[in-house]
């Protein structure tokens, strides 16, 4: 095409572009053709036209050479138009991405230096202060902590599961007991295993209390750590400190490692506590309704002893009062708080009575005392009227009397001569009965009962001990006592032995005040009417009676 034609518009370039072709090539033309009329589209041209509209995949070569004559020249023309405007476009394409580039980069550096404006002064704070290593502190005592704890409740978790085992062994044993009405030793089996519950229950109590704690200190750790180190883990402040401060950036890690791996450990306890403690609520409430039926089981045997039916009265707000002041440490031996009959008792001693401390000798001894002060009142008040309510007219023997007759510091063995002076001035044969309080093993207490009355021996344990000993060494003792003081033999062959089925204690602390409550309502002739469920009441009940020197008084229930 000629240089004059390159800046003619497509459509008169491809006219001009025909005239020409159609003139130096005359032979492939053929003859002359008439003159084009105006206004109508060359004949090649429209003829190329409509080759390509019918071939649209062929090739421009396929099109040379399978197309009419006279395409050949409008063909070449649009192949470098579309390569020219191709070009055009591909160099566009190349600037505009050229310039988002630069721009991005220019984006970067400016963020980059923003990010360290940011970050580079929180570094040289936590270079120049103590407080990341103050932080550091508290999350590793934490994680020690809450370690212990994992530890402590793991092993909750393996007690109560032997506790658990222990309890459907216990329920499979006292239905056997049911069988053979032999349900003392099953009671006491089971007090223990309730011990054993409650403490594991107070336990679990401390280990929840504990990790609600370790949970608070967890939260505080992880604000101060926060407001020490703000940026989050794994974004660009963490890489930039990890490219200027490496060992910085690895303890900063290792802080959050630690007290991620606390605070699981806490909220893991704190997901498993509950369930320990329902299991141990589940095993108590399964223990207690054992317990309970086999105390009915119990109660619809023969009463041991009494016939008159009383119900316990509550103490009053200003008794509760009382309670609480001597209740409240220190606890001095002196001054002595009361005495009667020779035997004092101090704030000491009414301490014995807290909680689930065991009783001294000397609450037992005052305590006992005040029973036959009671009872001697109430013989008086019945004035022999309807002599079968009527109270026993008893003796009661100190609480080291039955050690006395072992001599279980010396010999070991029956000693007589120990104790036949401390009657000298009381004829027990004259007396509807003898009470004999005795320490069994050193670590509990039991009380046998010498009837005269009825002449028969009755043993008395909260926890359903053997009486086959005592009752052996007690008769022995009447045997001496009468050859001592009537200088005759006695037969006791008509005597006969009963061991009570008494209501039985939940603990390894109460026996105190079970002997207590046995021995007045022997001497009154109260039908029992207390369970180990009122041995708080009781324990507070004995501090005001001792306090005033005087038993507290229950209504009478009409039978």
């Amino acid at each position: 095409i000629p240089a004059s034609l390159a800046a003619v518009p497509p459509p008169a370039a491809n006219l001009a572009a025909a005239a020409i072709t159609a003139a130096e090539e005359p032979a492939r033309l053929g003859p002359a053709r008439p003159p084009l009329e105006p206004r109508t589209t060359p004949e090649p041209i429209a003829q190329a036209s409509a080759f390509r509209r019918v071939m649209p995949h062929t090739g421009a070569r396929g099109a040379l050479a399978a197309g009419p004559p006279g395409t050949r020249a409008v063909i070449g023309w649009s192949q470098k138009s579309s390569v020219l405007e191709y070009e055009a476009q591909r160099l566009r394409s190349f600037s505009h991405a050229h310039a988002r580039a630069e721009q991005s980069k220019a984006a970067a550096i400016e963020r980059r230096m923003q990010l360290r404006a940011r970050v580079l002064p929180t570094l040289d704070h936590l270079r120049t202060t103590g407080a990341l290593d103050e932080c550091n502190a508290a999350v590793e005592s934490l994680s020690a902590d809450t370690i212990e704890l994992e530890s402590r409740v793991r092993a909750h978790a393996q007690a109560l599961a032997v506790r658990e085992d222990e309890l459907g062994a216990r329920a499979a044993a006292a239905e056997g007991a049911l069988e053979r009405s032999d349900l003392l030793s099953e009671i006491g089996l089971l007090s223990q295993t309730n011990e054993a519950l409650e403490s594991l229950g107070q336990s679990l109590d401390v280990a929840r209390d504990a990790s609600a704690q370790q949970s608070v200190r967890a939260d505080e750790a992880q604000a101060a750590l926060a407001r020490l180190v703000w940026w989050s883990a794994g974004g660009e402040e963490d890489e930039l400190v990890a490219d200027v401060d490496v060992k910085l950036s690895m303890r900063i890690g290792a802080m959050r490692e630690l007290l991620g791996a606390a605070r699981a450990r806490v909220l893991e306890r704190l997901d498993e506590l509950p369930e320990l403690t329902r299991r141990t609520a589940a095993a108590r409430a399964q223990l207690g309704a054992l317990q309970q039926r086999l105390s009915e089981e119990q109660a619809s045997s023969a009463a041991p002893c009494g016939t008159r039916r009383t119900r316990l009265r509550a103490l009053t707000p200003a008794q509760e009062a009382r309670v609480a002041a001597t209740w409240d440490p220190p606890y001095p031996k002196q001054p002595t708080l009361v005495e009667y009959e020779s035997q004092p008792v101090s704030k000491y001693d009414l301490s014995t009575l807290r909680g689930l401390e065991w009783l001294n000798d000397e609450v037992l001894n005052l305590y006992l005392k005040l029973v036959l002060k009671k009872a001697s009142e109430e013989l008086h008040q019945h004035g022999g009227a309807d002599a079968a309510r009527a109270p026993l007219r008893t003796h009661i023997m100190q609480t080291f009397f039955y050690s006395k007759l072992m001599d279980e510091k010396d010999t070991k063995r029956f000693t007589y001569d120990n104790v036949k002076r401390w009657t000298k001035k009381v004829d027990l044969f004259a007396l509807d009965a003898v009470l004999v309080p005795i320490n069994s093993c050193s670590d509990h207490w039991v009380l046998v009962v010498l009837n005269m009355r009825q002449k028969r021996l009755e043993y008395f344990d909260s926890l359903g001990g053997d009486a086959t000993e005592f009752f052996r060494n007690l008769r022995a003792y009447l045997e001496h006592e009468h050859q001592d003081k009537k200088g005759t033999p006695i037969d006791l062959s008509d005597w006969t032995e009963h061991h009570w089925e008494v209501p039985q204690q939940n603990n390894g602390s109460d026996c105190g005040v079970f002997m207590c409550q046995f021995a007045s309502s022997v001497i009154r002739n109260i039908v029992i009417n207390f369970t180990c469920a009122d041995m708080r009441y009781m324990r507070k009940r004995m501090v005001i009676e001792i306090l005033d020197l005087q038993l507290l008084d229950d209504s009478d229930v009409e039978d």
